[in-house]
């Protein structure tokens, strides 16, 4: 009889404990997939590309708009850009970046820090070629996130700017031609202006002084990588195994 009772305490703790261990490592193996990755660290290829921020005087909530141009007199759409990382990986890759429909969709506000804000809506586009044609290494679209003016004056004379977003809590989607990048939240992106000429101000509710100004960008974008299917089955599996295994040898010592 004390045996039968410690047989069944054995297979109980067995059982237990096999469970928490499959938990445990399918738990890791997620956890592990989630980690933050770095899709893309870029920067323009020469001071020459201008980021245009252009504010139509009217007062609206959204008469600032963002603009690519490939070159300073606005005779081109896209910046050449160069990447420094790709995917997690250093590389020395040339492409073209092009912002699409980036407008303001509310107005312009100064935080308890003294910097200037206001939220914008569009999309950017990390592509082969000119113009968004080509293979798309990255495409973000986000809605209504923040971009902050420093007013910190930089070497120039200007000040600096910058446009983040993440998801949470904002919208952020990436969209990708290359095979497995991670696309999913949480994602974010961080994007530095430079070189602002003028310096940003809000006039007339929106930022941006009056009519255009001009500014280099740099930034960074990143993921998390999403479980493969497999790799989730796989845990699966391994924690239905583990169970099954307890199970039977629960049913061998007659408990």
């Amino acid at each position: 009889m004390r045996a039968s009772i410690g047989n069944l305490a054995d297979a109980g703790r067995f059982l237990r404990r096999s469970f928490l261990f499959a938990c445990l490592a399918s738990l890791l193996l997620v956890s592990s997939s989630q980690a933050a990755t770095t899709i893309l660290i870029f920067g323009q290829t020469n001071n020459n590309d201008v980021v245009t921020l252009h504010n139509d005087g009217l007062g609206n909530a959204n008469s600032s708009t963002l603009s690519t141009a490939g070159n300073a007199d606005g005779s081109g759409t896209s910046i050449p850009v160069l990447f420094s990382s790709y995917n997690g990986l250093p590389t020395t890759q040339m492409a073209f970046e092009t912002f699409v429909g980036v407008h303001s969709t509310g107005a312009a506000f100064t935080d308890m820090f003294g910097g200037d804000n206001q939220a914008f809506s569009g999309k950017i586009e990390f592509t082969s070629l000119a113009n968004g044609a080509g293979f798309n290494f990255l495409t973000a679209t986000f809605t209504n996130v923040l971009m902050n003016v420093n007013t910190v004056s930089g070497p120039d004379g200007g000040n600096s700017a910058q446009l983040t977003a993440s998801q949470p809590p904002a919208s952020l989607v990436f969209t990708s031609d290359t095979p497995g990048i991670p696309l999913s939240p949480p994602t974010g992106a961080s994007i530095s202006f430079t070189n602002v000429t003028p310096p940003l101000v809000i006039f007339n509710n929106s930022l941006g002084a009056n009519g255009a100004t001009t500014m280099q960008n740099a930034g960074n974008f990143s993921a998390s990588a999403v479980p493969e299917p497999s790799s989730l089955a796989l845990a699966g599996l391994g924690a239905l195994g583990l169970i099954g295994y307890g199970l039977r040898r629960r049913k061998a010592l007659g408990v």
